[in-house]
């Protein structure tokens, strides 16, 4: 179309590839920041007695190593960073939760949950 001279487009060829790769990488990281976003949505609609606090950690670590086959070049990106950020909060979140559900944390007198609510100073 432009009649340019091989001599000067013979890089071209490679630069592009190497574009698509990196283009076909980064969907796959947005396909994955999809599917992880949507399932802590849903986490987050779950009611107290709903919560399989197992299950959820095992999504948890699926959803890390979700993330090692994207070759992404530059792990730097804020992409990467964030959904990377986002599942290692929910990895430290889940097991406190674990810690809350835990039978030893039902008393007659409640104290325990009273000494939660009293350091977070919220009332449920």
């Amino acid at each position: 179309m432009f009649k340019f001279p091989e001599s000067e487009t013979q890089g071209c060829a490679k630069i592009i590839d190497a574009i698509d790769v990196e283009v076909g990488w980064m969907e796959k990281l947005w396909e994955h920041i999809k599917k992880c976003q949507d399932r802590f949505d849903d986490y987050m609609k779950l009611k107290w007695t709903q919560m399989d606090v197992n299950e959820m950690e095992d999504e948890i670590k699926k959803m890390r190593q979700g993330l090692q086959p994207i070759k992404i070049y530059d792990r730097k990106c804020s992409a990467f960073l964030g959904i990377s950020e986002e599942i290692k909060r929910w990895s430290i979140f889940i097991p406190m939760i674990t810690d809350l559900k835990h039978e030893s944390m039902v008393t007659p007198d409640q104290r325990h949950w009273t000494k939660v609510k009293d350091t977070l100073k919220q009332k449920f």
